[in-house]
């Protein structure tokens, strides 16, 4: 009877300690902005992620990109992928948009965006078509669109100064 009962204790042991174990989230997600994303994923790796001006123009003796443009350029994980999914959210706003592409591209030029406005982007590796399974970037990026120029014959004007 007792060696039913140590056994039994055992497996009660290994069930809850499993419980708990897949119940802690995968990635430190701390001062993250897209939590699940990184509670989530299988791993992450470095992307060195840069957030760009698109379309650079010289405007009142600055170089600004596009209002409603930004360019994105990033590393691929060395680990095979099917696609990727890149996440964007205006923090102040709360509006997120999602953009996937096949696994070979290392760019993006996500258009449709508010002029003067911070971005917070993260990349991931989807393994799958659905992505049911990914590596996210260790970090997440930010970006700003340019502020929205006006501009007759004359000089360029800032719309909102």
């Amino acid at each position: 009877m007792s060696r039913l009962l140590s056994v039994l204790i055992v497996i009660a042991f290994i069930v809850l300690g499993s419980a708990w174990w897949f119940s802690q989230p995968r990635m430190d997600s701390t001062g993250k902005y897209h939590v699940a994303l990184y509670d989530e994923a299988d791993g992450t790796w470095d992307a060195q992620m840069q957030i760009l001006p698109a379309r650079p123009q010289d405007r009142l003796g600055q170089t600004v990109g596009s209002s409603t443009m930004l360019r994105m350029e990033w590393q691929k994980p060395e680990q095979t992928y099917n696609n990727f999914l890149i996440t964007y959210t205006d923090p102040v706003s709360g509006a997120t948009i999602k953009e996937s592409g096949e696994h070979d591209r290392v760019s993006l030029d996500p258009s449709g965006l508010a002029p003067d406005t911070e971005y917070v982007f993260t990349i991931q590796a989807c393994f799958d078509p659905r992505c049911t399974s990914w590596l996210v970037a260790q970090d997440e990026y930010r970006g700003r669109t340019a502020p929205e120029y006006w501009s007759d014959e004359s000089e360029p004007v800032l719309l909102n100064p």
